[in-house]
């Protein structure tokens, strides 16, 4: 799948898009429609053991496929709600790139996957990506290069691996590679591979 670098038509500066969302401290990037698989659950869990060390913003964008509520309930039982955004609706592409221009990391904490373009499209963007190993994920992420891959279901590896990559020397290096990683979804790439 290509990166899809000129999906959103207008190209967000980090701080422009973190200022306009009212964003001021680091941002992950949840974004999909959400269903059980895609393990939002995992996310939330890890979210008490990173705020230990550092004060982020998790925001969860896309449209609910389940219940909402359940969610809801969920960070509300482990006190979240300050650092928490939900943004449940359909996201069209004139916006997307609004959230992924302000998010400092974009993870996808799936539980099963057969395919997902939100990687490529992270990419698209200059932004790294904590996955799961499973399915695609780890055919798309270069584990250490222009993201993270950690296993499925583990809150505190995903956690420890969230800090890890927000550290600033880290985080850099990880956004310029991830800005490279776009060339290789690029729609010249996809056209080598199935032409070639």
């Amino acid at each position: 799948m290509p990166a899809f670098t000129e999906i959103s038509g207008r190209r967000w500066k980090s701080d422009e898009a973190k200022a306009r969302l009212g964003v001021d401290r680091p941002m992950l990037l949840f974004f999909c429609f959400v269903r059980e698989y895609e393990g939002l659950h995992d996310l939330i869990d890890a979210l008490p053991r990173i705020l230990k060390s550092r004060d982020v913003l998790l925001y969860i964008v896309g449209e609910f496929w389940e219940d909402h509520a359940d969610y809801a309930n969920h960070i509300a039982r482990l006190g979240l709600q300050g650092n928490v955004v939900i943004i449940n609706r359909y996201i069209p592409n004139e916006e997307i790139g609004l959230y992924f221009a302000a998010a400092d990391l974009v993870v996808q904490p799936y539980r099963s996957v057969s395919g997902s373009g939100i990687s490529q499209v992270a990419f698209g963007f200059d932004r790294p990506v904590i996955a799961n190993r499973v399915g695609v994920l780890a055919e798309v992420i270069r584990d250490g290069v222009d993201g993270r891959l950690v296993e499925p279901r583990n809150p505190e590896e995903l956690a420890m691996t969230v800090l890890q990559c927000l550290e600033p020397e880290t985080l850099r290096k990880r956004k310029s590679e991830a800005g490279s990683s776009k060339h290789r979804f690029s729609w010249d790439a996809v056209v080598d591979a199935v032409v070639g």
